[in-house]
């Protein structure tokens, strides 16, 4: 890597693109013509399952600059900043507001690389250098969009690179899937064991539909298995609020320090179910 030559992103691509800066009239019936807003764009995937839908006349005004094209890469300037997405369907899609688009030279740069470059420490830092001050939306300027610096390996390399961590991407895709599919069992267990009560008896067969005693309980206000009772999540243990610890000291802050969970690492983690430390 130490060889690797630094080249801005202007001379490695045929392509750079901002959206139309204004926000395309939607229609509310489902079209094959898709917006592809920053929220579409996520984790390096773009979703177009949940896009807005346009007339075919709002999308050929919106892609007047440039088509959206399988193998391009798709950048959100804001709302979130720094996101990115490799477009990898052919469909009539086209950029919504504070989205920028790349279409490589493939002689000199892969779609791939491209892709983990922007997901990658030194393009997020840069992501942040570049972030358009006066504003309390971190957002990148459409110029800087053009200067972003990728470190360049051969074009072999950048294949055997983007192989690597397209591999890991789809392990950690199929373990999202599998603990998706977990969870929707778990979610119907407990519907049968705790709302409908047809957990299965000491002979394998469905409690309450097998005839098995319930019991009227006041605090729920309906029936419950006979020798269940009534709690609260206090009486499983204790429960404690937290709070912030002061930035007044510089040992309560620091990459070797104990890590601290805020709200809002809860709230951006809302598809994992475990939070573990960077």
């Amino acid at each position: 890597m130490a060889n690797w030559r630094r080249i801005q992103i202007s001379q490695l691509c045929e392509l750079i693109v901002d959206c139309v800066n204004k926000t395309a009239p939607v229609v509310e019936t489902p079209t094959s013509y898709k917006m592809i807003r920053t929220t579409n764009i996520k984790n390096g995937r773009i979703d177009l399952s949940e896009c807005r839908s346009v007339s075919k006349e709002t999308f050929e005004k919106w892609t007047r600059r440039a088509s959206v094209l399988r193998g391009d890469v798709l950048l959100t300037r804001e709302a979130p900043m720094g996101e990115a997405g490799k477009v990898n369907f052919d469909s009539h899609a086209f950029l919504g507001q504070r989205v920028v688009q790349y279409r490589v030279n493939p002689e000199k740069l892969t779609a791939d690389f491209l892709l983990y470059s922007f997901r990658s420490p030194d393009l997020r830092y840069q992501f942040r250098k570049h972030n358009g001050g006066g504003s309390t939306v971190s957002h990148i300027c459409v110029p800087d969009c053009l200067k972003f610096e990728i470190p360049l390996p051969t074009l072999g390399e950048q294949r055997g690179i983007a192989s690597v961590l397209s591999t890991l991407d789809a392990k950690i895709d199929l373990n999202s899937r599998i603990n998706a599919e977990l969870e929707a069992l778990a979610k119907t267990i407990y519907d049968y064991w705790f709302v409908q009560f047809d957990f299965p008896d000491v002979h394998g067969r469905p409690y309450k539909s097998s005839g098995g005693a319930m019991v009227w309980n006041d605090t729920l206000k309906r029936e419950i298995p006979a020798g269940w009772k009534a709690g609260s999540l206090d009486d499983l243990g204790k429960i404690v609020g937290g709070s912030t610890p002061s930035t007044a000291y510089r040992c309560n802050c620091g990459q070797d320090m104990i890590p601290w969970i805020t709200p809002k690492d809860l709230s951006n983690n809302k598809e994992n179910k475990f939070i573990a430390r960077g």
